[in-house]
């Protein structure tokens, strides 16, 4: 919101010239630069990293004109570790297609899957489908925890809200696994944490084959996330 309406943000199209900014009207930078991409020279583009279909497709589809491009991934805040802990519980680096539609209780441990979580207009469109009451044909709706440090989207919607802080999310995680398997040892939670996973770990229960538990954590160890509302986890949905 801050930088939506930051008013120092550049409002024009320009190109950086001997370190300033150049203003341009849209039909002369859109000239320029097919004039550029004409000429045959090294082109590189720079994306984040991308899961759609439709914009692979498009990708390639420039690579295919221009084939002197590069397609460069590069992202801030890496979710890598997302890929790798799939590839070690499922067989496949991939992004699971998450059904939060379909969820009666989701657990989330710092993924913001409403605001900048990997798809969050998929998944907000999904996850309101589950929080509307319908008089004489849906009278519940999914009951959602958000386990965090900071106040996020998500975390302003969600039932309850647990705070902890950064160095506790991995005990977090740990102390939800030891409720429902049983389980002992560990780090500990602050006490008001550890009261609220063992309500979560009992919800979760009373859902099985009905309940979502996603992170947002770049820790291999703690970004397997794990779905109990759609097909078996050894095949899970996913693009690319």
């Amino acid at each position: 919101m801050l930088g939506l309406y930051d008013t120092r943000r550049i409002q024009y199209a320009g190109k950086v010239s001997e370190g300033q900014v150049e203003k341009m009207e849209w039909p002369v930078l859109d000239r320029d630069i097919k004039a550029k991409l004409a000429a045959g020279g090294t082109i590189r583009l720079i994306t984040n990293t991308i899961i759609s279909p439709t914009a692979k497709k498009a990708l390639a589809d420039f690579v295919a004109k221009y084939p002197n491009t590069q397609v460069i991934t590069y992202d801030p805040v890496s979710s890598a570790a997302l890929l790798e802990a799939n590839k070690q519980s499922f067989g496949a680096a991939v992004i699971p297609s998450y059904k939060f539609d379909l969820a009666d209780v989701i657990v989330s441990f710092g993924a913001d899957f409403l605001g900048t979580w990997i798809s969050p207009i998929e998944y907000a469109r999904a996850y309101a489908k589950n929080r509307k009451v319908t008089p004489g044909k849906k009278a519940k709706m999914s009951r959602h925890y958000q386990v965090e440090s900071h106040m996020s989207l998500t975390g302003s919607n969600a039932d309850n809200r647990v705070l902890i802080k950064p160095s506790e999310q991995g005990a977090a995680i740990v102390a939800l696994y030891n409720e429902l398997s049983g389980g002992s040892g560990g780090p500990k939670v602050n006490d008001k944490a550890a009261v609220a996973i063992k309500k979560i770990a009992a919800d979760l229960r009373n859902a099985t084959g009905k309940s979502l538990v996603v992170t947002g954590s770049n820790n291999v160890h703690g970004a397997g996330d794990r779905q109990q509302n759609q097909r078996p986890a050894g095949q899970p949905e996913h693009d690319g």
